[in-house]
């Protein structure tokens, strides 16, 4: 069983307040200015146009009504023009041609505006009115070209970046001479500072419980790990520290076979809170 096309129009009024469109809504949560806390809509199905009155209370909705049908009828209707003989007139009803127009396929008027000069010309200095001619002026404008504001400043190249500038403007990279393997860190002529720093990682893992240990399963290879060594420096290219991160080979990972799925935990503000005050409340230990 199908449902049959709707196939009906829609009633259109064809004149001023033959037929309204209202709606009313509220009570909202925040209370507006004045204490408003309704407010009911009017439009006009002949001439679109819409009317918003705010409201205390839901009762005062015909009172709303009566002064929107007064406002309504007040309204003088469209403003035309008529060019042969000067003079603006309003009319209740109107009858819109824009479809005839653009089937006509007619064009208006170019018009050539100018500056015209007013018939009296006030000398505040004298106090007097000087008769000038009427006459148009058509101006000319030049226009003037201002250059951007530069800045005085005077620029120095930085030298954090870790490049040099020749004379010929070549680019000379600068190597930090930081181990890319572990047999280099603990060979090189900063073994110590490198020894330490990966001392303070291997301590920090302890102590943040970063990984469980247990034995292998069989026939399965676990994933390797490789040693990073970063040096930290100032504004000025000055080595302050040592930086040493052990990182998983993530990379050498097979779907299907160490892992099916990828995912973050997200978890909202509000199960936060939930989950906090029922912890206070039986005084659970966290």
């Amino acid at each position: 069983m199908t449902k049959a096309p709707f196939t009906g129009k829609g009633e259109r009024a064809s004149d001023l307040m033959a037929l309204i469109h209202t709606d009313v809504c509220g009570p909202v949560n925040k209370l507006a200015r004045g204490g408003y806390l309704y407010f009911i809509t009017f439009t006009d199905d002949f001439s679109r146009f819409g009317y918003v009155y705010l409201m205390k209370y839901k009762s005062e909705s015909f009172e709303k009504f009566k002064e929107f049908k007064n406002e309504e009828e007040n309204q003088l209707g469209y403003y035309f023009y008529n060019p042969t003989e000067g003079k603006v007139f309003v009319a209740r009803t109107a009858v819109f041609l824009e479809k005839e127009f653009l089937f006509k396929g007619t064009s208006g008027r170019k018009l050539g505006l100018g500056e015209v000069l007013p018939q009296n010309d006030i000398d505040r200095s004298m106090g007097k009115v000087a008769e000038q001619p009427q006459g148009v002026v058509v101006q000319s404008y030049t226009q003037v070209t201002q250059e951007p504001r530069r800045s005085g400043r005077i620029r120095y190249e930085p030298e954090r970046y870790g490049f040099l500038v020749t004379q010929e403007n070549d680019v000379l990279l600068v190597d930090k001479d930081e181990p890319t393997t572990y047999a280099k860190a603990v060979t090189g002529p900063d073994s110590e500072k490198w020894l330490e720093a990966m001392r303070s990682e291997m301590e920090s893992m302890y102590t943040n419980q970063v990984w469980t240990l247990v034995d292998p399963l069989e026939g399965v290879k676990p994933i390797g790990c490789k040693w990073v060594f970063k040096k930290k420096t100032d504004m000025n290219s000055n080595v302050i520290n040592f930086k040493g991160r052990l990182v998983a080979k993530g990379f050498r990972q097979v779907h299907g076979v160490d892992y099916d799925e990828t995912f973050s935990s997200v978890a909202m503000l509000k199960s936060i809170r939930i989950l906090l005050a029922i912890a206070a409340y039986y005084d659970y230990e966290i």
